[in-house]
């Protein structure tokens, strides 16, 4: 068993290009309740994608190579670790591993990890991994000096430049489906192990506004070579109802149930129902738009206030 120990000193740029395409903002990314599983398939033969606008990416032959992984979003306060990441709001399960985030509508900050048993990553200065809104032209980069304290003594010492350009947008052709309105978003990470030796990979992802997460990954090794690919499935989970059931603030993960806080704008085929604890209230305290065909149900005799913030499409 090991502990690892990462301290950090980032900074970053953002440059947003006039909107071509999908826009990404907060209310794309995952939110508590979201179970998302992705299939593996084999990589031989498989084409790095173009860039540009307007494109068709038809990956619809790519082949099963029979793995799976699953990515569980939790409010964080509902696992067994929050403690350790102060200031944390989301977590995901993936692997038997626990990694932590803070989300706002800026950004999406990473605060470390947990793989009971093994190793233990802080962020002591955080790490932003996604900056919103990012589309078409859209550039992010991030970079980080870390300091590993491993249990033992040894303690190691590497810098991370993370770069992200949305870098085309179009069509997406996947086994079983076909996804308009997709942004390619191509992200190059960059481990500067000594003065001497780095290590480059870059992965593309293809998002939607409304996806949640991915739809596809394909990684690229040091060498350029394609070494992952994988795919969001049908069995995956999006929450499609949202009950607040506390007292108090909307923004609260804890007034609703399972920790899941609907995000704006909701989309259409979405219920979300106030009926807060007895003698309790919901507070609107975000900005919220409800889509046309979203629902909003206020149960009889509950106490729902309002300041301006709410804006429901018919």
């Amino acid at each position: 068993m090991r502990s690892l120990l990462l301290i950090i000193i980032s900074c970053f740029t953002v440059t947003i290009a006039k909107a071509q395409g999908p826009t990404i903002t907060s209310a794309s990314e995952a939110v508590p309740g979201d179970v998302l599983f992705y299939q593996q398939t084999q990589v031989a033969n498989i084409a790095t994608p173009a860039t540009g606008a307007n494109l068709t990416w038809d990956y619809s032959a790519l082949v099963d190579s029979g793995g799976i992984e699953v990515d569980s979003f939790k409010a964080a306060a509902s696992t067994p670790y929050t403690s350790i990441y102060p200031g944390s709001n989301l977590a995901l399960n993936s692997g038997g591993a626990y990694l932590y985030f803070k989300t706002t509508t800026n950004d999406w900050v990473s605060l470390g990890s947990i793989l009971p048993g093994s190793d233990t990553v802080f962020y002591p200065s955080t790490l932003e991994e996604f900056h919103f809104p990012f589309a078409y032209g859209s550039t992010f980069s991030d970079s980080t000096k870390e300091i590993a304290h491993v249990s033992g003594g040894y303690r190691d010492t590497f810098e991370t430049v993370i770069n992200q350009q949305g870098t085309g947008y179009g069509t997406l052709k996947i086994p079983g489906h076909t996804y308009s309105n997709v942004l390619q978003q191509k992200t190059i990470t960059t481990q500067r192990i000594s003065p001497l030796f780095s290590n480059i990979t870059t992965s593309y992802l293809f998002v939607t506004p409304t996806a949640h997460s991915f739809l596809m990954r394909i990684d690229l090794s040091s060498q350029n070579n394609i070494s992952k690919i994988t795919y969001v499935t049908s069995n995956s989970i999006i929450p499609t109802s949202y009950t607040f059931n506390g007292s108090g603030d909307w923004s609260n993960a804890a007034n609703w149930s399972n920790g899941a806080i609907p995000t704006s704008p909701v989309p259409s085929g979405t219920q979300v129902t106030i009926t807060p604890q007895s003698g309790g209230f919901c507070a609107l305290n975000v900005p919220m738009i409800f889509s046309s065909g979203a629902t909003l149900t206020v149960t009889t005799g509950a106490v729902f206030k309002v300041s301006g913030n709410l804006i429901i499409n018919k």
